[in-house]
């Protein structure tokens, strides 16, 4: 290994393991002007001892613009939207330019330089660790709060923010790696600064928002492909028709994971963290159910209702309907007596419709982190 190479690794480990230490120590109030600095200084670190390399960027100028133009175009769409979802107001204050604004324009700035550097050494190494580190401050970057409260934050968050967030990288990687920071710098300052410079803004969905920003990218790094990658001839028709399934594989994958996880949409995912329906689901398991909407509920039916400000998953053993009222009485299969009281149709969320083993085992060790 010689000497320029091992300058990359060290400083790249470096880099990583610095930024997992900041969004470690630091709470949301110092985070976006901890940001600045840190990437300011790697920069200035990345610059003097990085061998310079150059990228050949001969569509620069239409990538740019492409990119710049399909912000806006997002940005425009986004505002539309309100005209079916209403708007709410939002306070723009001066010090929003101090506190956010400026520390994440230079964020970006020099994190996308560090980008294009990594990128120019044509290392696998260095190119992923700059693909890992760049998702992290995307991801601070856009997050208000300490990712390590609440666990239903968290969970908001790799729904709502770090899916999206992987699938930005990989746009904002093939961009780099061709055209140069410049498009993305552009790219990302319009997308992330302009909620805190607009006196309203549409109120959006939050799973619909994150299905949205998951796609973009992808649809715009197949559009520019399209464009402006030459193909190679040797590739055969096989290789292509592999690569074009996976692709369209992972997006279906990621949007449908961002869909059951918001449970915002017809279908939700719930995983199970207690031992109440043992036998029929265990701890451990992840049940998906349909949202409910007015369906004839059975006895024997699993329901998934909300009860003491929680969702639960219970089976359904009695049903009475009392002045118009219908009330559903419920048990847990390895309780010993029913629940306490009852439920009504406002308290159901959805009908289970299948259950997935041990796929929630993951979320149960995260959840354990928060106690």
């Amino acid at each position: 290994m010689n000497s320029d190479k091992k300058k990359l690794y060290i400083l790249s480990c470096i880099y990583a393991g610095a930024l997992l230490t900041l969004c470690c120590i630091l709470g949301s109030t110092y985070l976006k002007l901890a940001l600045a600095v840190f990437s300011a200084v790697f920069f200035l670190l990345f610059n003097t001892f990085i061998k310079k390399r150059s990228i050949k960027a001969i569509e620069h100028r239409q990538v740019l613009t492409i990119m710049t133009v399909s912000a806006l175009m997002f940005i425009g769409v986004f505002f539309i939207t309100g005209l079916k979802f209403g708007f709410y107001k939002t306070t723009f204050q001066t010090s929003f330019l101090w506190q956010f604004i400026v520390p994440i324009t230079i964020t970006i700035a020099f994190s996308e330089k560090i980008r294009e550097k990594m990128l120019a050494q044509q290392d696998k190494f260095a190119s992923a660790i700059s693909y890992f580190s760049l998702c992290l401050i995307d991801v601070l970057l856009l997050i208000e709060n300490n990712i390590f409260g609440e666990f239903e934050s968290f969970n908001n968050l790799v729904s709502m923010v770090v899916f999206p967030t992987i699938t930005a990288n990989i746009l904002y990687h093939f961009i780099s790696k061709r055209y140069g920071a410049l498009p993305n710098i552009l790219y990302k300052i319009l997308i992330i600064t302009f909620p805190y410079l607009t006196p309203s803004e549409p109120a959006v969905p939050e799973a619909l928002l994150a299905f949205a920003k998951l796609l973009l990218p992808l649809i715009l790094m197949m559009f520019i492909r399209s464009l402006y990658v030459k193909r190679q001839k040797k590739v055969s028709r096989k290789a292509k028709a592999v690569g074009t399934a996976l692709t369209t594989i992972t997006i279906f994958l990621m949007a449908g994971i961002v869909m059951l996880i918001s449970c915002q949409f017809r279908f939700g995912l719930l995983v199970i963290a207690t031992e109440s329906m043992t036998g029929e689901i265990n701890k451990g398991d992840a049940v998906i159910y349909e949202q409910y909407d007015c369906q004839i509920i059975k006895e024997g039916q699993i329901l998934v209702f909300n009860k003491n400000k929680q969702k639960t998953v219970h089976r359904v053993v009695d049903i009475e309907n009392i002045n118009g009222q219908t009330r559903y009485y419920t048990k847990g299969d390895a309780n010993d007596g029913n629940d306490f009281g009852y439920i009504t149709n406002e308290d159901i969320v959805g009908v289970l419709k299948l259950k997935i083993k041990y796929l929630g085992y993951p979320t149960i060790l995260v959840r354990e982190l928060f106690k």
